[in-house]
């Protein structure tokens, strides 16, 4: 793995890539106008699919391999590891297997190669960890398949609904397929039960997708009791033996709160909604909160609480059991989200879900180095635990809290997540830097083991600007929507490595412990 300050020559790069991004977005803006006006701009849904077949080729022979890029190998059919369920020959012996089904989701104007940098890294990592352990056995029980969504490619722009509906359909029948393959090769009667498990990792948009489609899935998940849910009814309802285990969700800097009042350079409120809301067509109206039947807050509400339409749907995905009880049902979730203000796109705050008001505690994960992702720009790990939550009882006189950000953010936070807080300021050119103070030390608990921040004291330290070129969104994913893009972010793929590797080792372990857990 190589570092991106161990060389001036690798951020050469970055100036371009700057300029090239600034460009990008004010191609976004007088093509949002354009659509406003019912002109068809198409330009952003054709992507170049060349392969780079030769990018290692003249590595340096001290550097770890990277692996290649290879748009073909999760288009279409994806990418799955090989099947061993005997590797030394021996007679088999009754054990459980795990047919991991991980699903890559892209964000708003994305395409199904911005993360076939993170996919290739996957399939190399759970290859290496699998081809290294000295337990033959752990190392037949675990196939991986990657597939890199489609559904929403040209289609970004018609609201977070629309986009999850059409991802759940699409994982949907991933799923038939895959059980479908596997009972073929599995023999019956078998010593060898196969469990397949689904992980969804979303970047940016494509985290809200995730989210949304995993409230229509819920019926495919392993001891739900939950109806087929799915509106969009296309095809007949699966049988009940095709049922996965939900296992890791993932997002990395996803706007799990919007953008209005997120962006990197406040805007006022009539602008965000007089311009971006509407000519961004029905995804701006959901990012930026704003709907035909907004609803405006007293003053006598606290400070906090914002403007909140009937159909907020960035509000409603933290509120409605519909949304929550899906997501709850994963053994882990992750965000990823960038801090000090690196990141044009996303805040820190939505992308990490904090609030200015919150007391949600975040625990430090320093005594548990395990849990961690290796990475010199994975600043802090925290998480927070989870609660169990009270349903509302038909007989209670009281309403129902107000629907807020904070109360969106404890809602979330109540699931249990793992956060990492990324800073990659020193891949950027030094005079590019702010100075900042260093994160105060956590709070301690009665437990030393226990010490957290809150999410007040989190979102003052890490929303302070660090730099001036916030071009943390596509870098730290290594974004490979195209050939040039991939070139300019490869900054970003040791970032991606050590993800990849925290994934795997997920993945792995939390299979297992559930397989124990429900045997016993």
């Amino acid at each position: 793995m190589y570092h991106a300050n161990s060389s001036a020559r690798r951020r050469q790069p970055l100036l371009s890539f700057v300029v090239l991004y600034y460009l990008l977005w004010f191609r976004i803006i007088v093509a949002s106008f354009v659509v406003a006006t019912g002109a068809a701009d198409s330009a952003h849904v054709s992507a170049a699919r060349n392969d780079n077949d030769n990018d290692g080729a003249n590595a340096n022979a001290n550097e770890v391999p990277q692996p290649e890029c290879s748009a073909a190998s999760l288009e279409d059919k994806g990418h799955c590891s090989e099947s061993n369920s005997n590797p030394s020959g021996s007679p088999p012996q009754p054990f459980t297997s795990f047919h991991h089904l991980v699903v890559l989701v892209h964000g708003y104007m994305g395409s199904d190669r911005e993360q076939a940098y993170l996919g290739e890294a996957i399939m190399e990592q759970s290859e290496l960890i699998l081809n290294t352990t000295t337990d033959t056995t752990r190392a037949a029980r675990h196939q991986f398949c990657i597939k890199s969504s489609q559904a929403n490619k040209g289609l970004t722009t018609d609201g977070i609904a629309n986009g999850g509906k059409r991802l759940a359909e699409e994982v949907r029948q991933w799923i038939r397929e895959e059980q479908a393959s596997l009972a073929l090769l599995q023999p019956v009667p078998s010593s060898v039960q196969t469990i397949m498990t689904l992980s969804l990792i979303g970047n940016s948009l494509g985290g809200l997708y995730a989210r949304y489609a995993v409230a229509e899935l819920q019926d495919l998940f392993l001891g739900s009791t939950a109806s087929t849910t799915s509106t969009t009814n296309i095809g007949p309802p699966p049988s009940p033996q095709v049922q996965v285990l939900p296992l890791v969700y993932c997002s990395t800097s996803s706007p799990h709160l919007g953008v209005t009042q997120e962006t990197y350079m406040k805007l006022p409120r009539w602008m965000e909604t007089t311009i971006f809301a509407r000519t961004l067509e029905r995804t701006g109206a959901d990012l930026f909160r704003f709907h035909n039947h907004l609803k405006e807050h007293s003053k006598d509400d606290d400070d906090d609480d914002n403007e909140v339409a009937e159909d907020d749907v960035i509000l409603n995905m933290c509120q409605s059991p519909h949304f929550l009880d899906g997501l709850g049902q994963f053994q882990k979730r992750i965000a990823v989200a960038n801090a000090y203000n690196t990141d044009f796109l996303v805040s820190v705050a939505s992308g990490a879900f904090l609030d200015q008001y919150s007391d949600s505690r975040h625990y430090t994960s320093q005594h548990d180095q395990a849990a961690q992702m290796d990475n010199e720009y994975a600043i802090l790990h925290v998480t927070t635990t989870a609660q169990q939550r009270q349903e509302p009882s038909s007989h209670n006189k009281y309403p129902p809290p107000p629907k807020t950000l904070r109360s969106c953010v404890e809602a979330l936070d109540n699931l249990g997540w793992h956060k990492i807080f990324m800073d990659t300021r020193d891949a950027l050119p030094r005079w590019t830097q702010l100075s900042l103070s260093n994160l105060l030390p956590p709070l301690k608990s009665k437990d030393p083991r226990r010490a957290f921040y809150t999410s007040q004291e989190l979102v003052h330290q890490f929303s302070r600007y660090g730099t001036l070129l916030p071009v943390a969104h596509p870098l730290n994913i290594a974004n490979t929507k195209t050939e040039l893009y991939g070139k300019l972010t490869q900054l970003g793929r040791p970032i991606m490595d050590a993800l990849a590797k925290r994934l795997v080792l997920d993945m792995m372990d939390l299979s297992e412990q559930s397989s124990s857990s429900s045997s016993q």
